[in-house]
């Protein structure tokens, strides 16, 4: 009671935009949103289950705000924004995050569109594509670990919606890891960047994909193949 029902509105706005930034890098990545850009989303079983649970606190803390106290303007946001936290909490009974690929979607096309649309102007930004880079043998991990969930529950898309999937995966997949779409940042670079630079980032672009994004691709293709399509 200490303080008026519309600040604690906003602040609760602020700090679900920062919880949502954070724990969504990609999404952080596409809005602009800084610091983000050398992480993945956390698929793990235990951080699916938290964000479920961190939806359940944002309500209980609309439920502890008066609505009759605040602005027309400010009732708008708060319907909405309970709109929305009741949507998502009404999705989370559905155990979709076990179905996380498709032909249309998944990170077979995600990481590689992903590392393409990041910024790319210095230095630092090729440090955040490399970081990613890295990242992506737990993300395909964490991948793997959810759609077994999913074949154990008998919870999958139809397999006609799988039937390109080996194909997008094999496009990954190239003798000259350049060639790959994954390493498409490190085809060309700004003017900015030194050239002796560029070739060191070049060369440990190479080498992250040789030594732990290509097989984690690698696994992702025989995965799918062999047993989950």
């Amino acid at each position: 009671g200490k303080v008026a029902e519309a600040k604690r509105l906003h602040s609760l706005f602020k700090a679900n935009w920062e919880y949502s930034m954070t724990e969504f890098p990609e999404s952080a990545t596409w809005r602009g949103y800084p610091g983000q850009n050398d992480r993945w989303t956390d698929y793990s079983l235990e951080s699916v289950g938290q964000r479920k649970s961190d939806t359940l606190k944002a309500l209980a803390v609309m439920g502890s705000i008066d609505r009759a106290k605040l602005t027309p303007a400010d009732q708008l946001n708060f319907d909405l924004f309970l709109r929305g936290q009741s949507v998502a909490d009404a999705g989370n009974k559905f155990p979709s995050h076990l179905l996380l690929i498709s032909q249309m979607d998944g990170i077979q096309r995600s990481v590689a569109s992903m590392l393409r649309m990041m910024p790319a102007r210095k230095t630092a930004d090729y440090e955040d594509i490399l970081a990613r880079l890295r990242g992506t043998e737990t993300l395909v991990a964490q991948t793997i670990d959810l759609l077994n969930v999913g074949l154990k529950m008998r919870v999958t898309p139809p397999k006609i919606c799988l039937r390109n999937l080996g194909e997008q995966v094999a496009k990954q997949l190239t003798d000259d890891p350049l060639d790959s779409p994954l390493l498409r940042p490190f085809q060309n670079f700004p003017p900015s960047i030194a050239k002796a630079k560029q070739a060191q980032l070049r060369h440990e672009a190479i080498a992250v994909y040789r030594s732990t994004t290509g097989p984690a691709f690698h696994k992702l293709h025989k995965f799918l193949g062999k047993r989950y399509i």
